[in-house]
């Protein structure tokens, strides 16, 4: 082989494993644009999962049997929670009345019994945030 062919041979092989790196890459990024990086897909999960933590953990306890003294707690952070935060409204439900306004739980809570005691359960989004506390006698 002459010394011409024989660099003829390198420059092509080297164009050649360019354009493999290339389209290799190409397909690389476009992956990563259609899906996303795993390990930041992961990231973000556990991220809105601390979020969700973070959002509950005030009301956590909300099931069960309470005294009114407990539920009166749990009303007041609802309605701290629905003047402050418009991302995640908490509504109430006890008897016929189904709220989030804060002055419309407030009357909620005035107008439990003090004497007695209240079965309370809490329903989810489907992020994982409480949306709903239920009051039943």
């Amino acid at each position: 082989m002459t010394f011409m062919t024989e660099r003829r041979i390198r420059v092509v092989s080297a164009l050649q494993d360019r354009r493999v790196a290339y389209v290799a890459a190409a397909g690389m990024i476009r992956h990563y644009a259609r899906f996303g990086n795993s390990a930041q897909q992961k990231r973000r999960t556990e991220n809105e999962s601390i979020d969700v933590d973070m959002f509950n953990i005030p009301f956590s306890g909300m099931n069960g049997q309470k005294s009114t003294f407990f539920i009166n707690d749990y009303l007041d952070k609802i309605v701290t929670n629905n003047k402050k935060q418009q991302e995640h409204i908490i509504t109430v439900k006890y008897q016929d009345k189904e709220t989030s306004n804060p002055d419309e739980i407030i009357a909620i809570k005035k107008s439990l019994d003090e004497s007695k005691q209240y079965e309370l359960s809490t329903d989810y989004d489907q992020a994982g945030f409480i949306n709903k506390l239920t009051i039943t006698e």
